[in-house]
């Protein structure tokens, strides 16, 4: 996407997206088991196309940020050292963003479901497998230095607290609009 912008070559490889894109939808396989707000339940959220429209589009752009924070840093590295960053912050940041996005709570206020905790753990353990040991070459990867997977996962921790402080903002917004 935007990062291919401001990249002498591509932040990620397709393989590289496919991997990513796997790794933070399947935990999605168990949504259906997802503990609800009791608030939810007993006042279910009416579906607003415009107020969702403005959240998601802030969001993402949240995430952009993010990804384009990152690739600050990482830039003038070697690409395959930088594919590896960069790698390990989206899926990090698809597999954390859930818990902000699931409840109009504070993510630590709501408590995700089981199924969906262990499959996000072990997404996590994983991306961390793949991107600080060798076994992460068969996608293109070379081991980060731990300074560096460890300021990444510091990182996503911030930019999930950030990204759910803006959504209650926007929601707060919302809701004074509605009439």
């Amino acid at each position: 996407g935007f990062l291919s912008i401001l990249s002498r070559f591509l932040p990620l490889t397709a393989v590289q997206i496919m991997l990513t894109n796997v790794m933070t939808d399947l935990p999605m396989v168990f949504i259906h088991e997802d503990n609800v707000d009791a608030e939810a339940v007993r006042k279910p959220l009416t579906l607003d196309m415009k107020g969702l429209t403005i959240l998601l589009v802030a969001l993402g752009f949240l995430g952009g940020l993010s990804d384009v924070f990152l690739f600050s840093f990482v830039q003038n590295e070697p690409a395959a050292l930088v594919q590896t960053a960069l790698f390990l912050e989206t899926t990090l940041g698809g597999l954390l963003i859930f818990y902000s996005i699931r409840t109009d709570k504070f993510f630590w206020q709501s408590r995700p479901g089981r199924m969906y905790n262990l499959i996000t753990l072990a997404g996590i353990g994983l991306a961390f497998i793949l991107t600080m040991t060798a076994l992460g070459g068969i996608f293109g990867f070379v081991p980060l230095p731990l300074q560096l997977a460890g300021f990444i996962l510091v990182f996503n921790l911030i930019v999930l607290v950030v990204t759910d402080i803006a959504k209650k903002i926007i929601l707060h917004f919302l809701k004074g609009t509605e009439h």
